[in-house]
């Protein structure tokens, strides 16, 4: 069994703007934050829903974005020139449906995006209905990466085994609940970067 350890950091920050262009250049300096902070990076994630927050279905509609499209190229060219694996957080896509996903993708050092995941387990829970607005995602990512083969998840995801269970012969990243198991607390207003080692068996 071959063992490589990874270098990656976690950005946290929230869409706090309404417009994706200002949120999109609050995630650019902050991945860029993460790259001087820690050279030779392996990979650096961004959460869920980083693009914006809809307060509506039809404001999801009108700012949702094709992929590849503004956000994924951008952070395409920020990958290529960082020269480092980006999970670039989960954005509102758009649809042929009505309806809008929540995806996110894997971009490697080169800057190609190698493969998209949409969630599939949408959150209605809690008086909350995701599917009303977010269509599900039906395919499981898997991808073969320069540091192992790996598998995505979006937030509510983790409380569905088996598609963990689907990525059993790969490395198993989720969006959005990183944050939390690196020991990281985001605070409102404050965009943070958090780094950490792990170890990778093949």
């Amino acid at each position: 069994m071959e063992k490589r350890w990874i270098r990656a950091a976690v950005c946290q920050l929230g869409a706090e703007s309404p417009d994706p262009g200002e949120n999109l250049d609050r995630a650019e300096a902050l991945v860029r934050e993460a790259a001087r902070g820690m050279p030779d990076l392996d990979l650096i994630l961004l959460p869920e829903c980083v693009d914006f927050l809809a307060r509506s279905p039809e404001e999801a509609l009108a700012q949702a974005q094709p992929i590849p499209g503004p956000y994924t190229m951008r952070m395409s060219r920020l990958a290529r020139e960082l020269r480092v694996n980006l999970v670039p957080g989960s954005i509102t896509e758009r649809t042929e449906s009505g309806k809008v996903r929540n995806t996110t993708v894997w971009i490697d050092r080169e800057g190609e995006i190698l493969g998209r995941y949409s969630k599939m387990h949408l959150f209605d829970a809690l008086n909350y209905r995701e599917s009303d607005h977010v269509q599900a995602g039906d395919e499981i990512c898997l991808l073969d990466t320069d540091i192992g083969r790996v598998g995505i998840q979006i937030c509510y995801d983790c409380r569905f085994p088996e598609l963990a269970f689907a990525s059993l012969e790969a490395y198993c990243v989720n969006v959005s609940s990183l944050a939390p198991l690196c020991g990281m607390k985001y605070i409102n207003g404050q965009n943070t970067v958090t780094y950490f080692s792990a170890v990778f068996y093949n």
